[in-house]
């Protein structure tokens, strides 16, 4: 005997069998705990980079290139945005997510303090 001649022969079975699901569905989305917009921090680090007189290509050559290349080895770097105009440099690294921003920002410091970046 399947669901559907049961339902046949008890017509009040199937409705409160379905008055019993949607119920039951309520009271289950209504428990939800899952906020619409969770707060989330996305971990970013921005180095911005100053250059007086020097062309954009300058710029992304000596400055921004060494820059992405030194912050590529740090741990948990999802992708890097760089953007090189004249005299600036700015360099954006997204972290995933998880991720502690302080711990990051520290973990960018350290290689920056321990490579030989140039001066000009």
């Amino acid at each position: 005997m399947s669901l559907s001649d049961l339902s046949i022969r008890n017509p009040v079975f199937a409705v409160m069998l379905s008055a019993a699901l949607v119920v039951f569905g309520w009271l289950g989305y209504q428990g939800l705990g899952i906020s619409q917009f969770p707060e989330i921090d996305f971990p970013v680090v921005n180095i911005t980079t100053y250059w007086e007189a020097a062309s954009p290509e300058s710029v992304d050559l000596d400055v921004t290139e060494i820059i992405e290349d030194a912050v590529f080895g740090v741990e948990a770097v999802d992708y890097v945005q760089s953007a090189s105009s004249e005299g600036l440099s700015m360099v954006t690294v997204n972290f995933r997510l998880g991720r502690d921003v302080d711990v990051a920002l520290k973990d960018v410091r350290r290689v920056f303090y321990g490579s030989r970046l140039p001066t000009y």
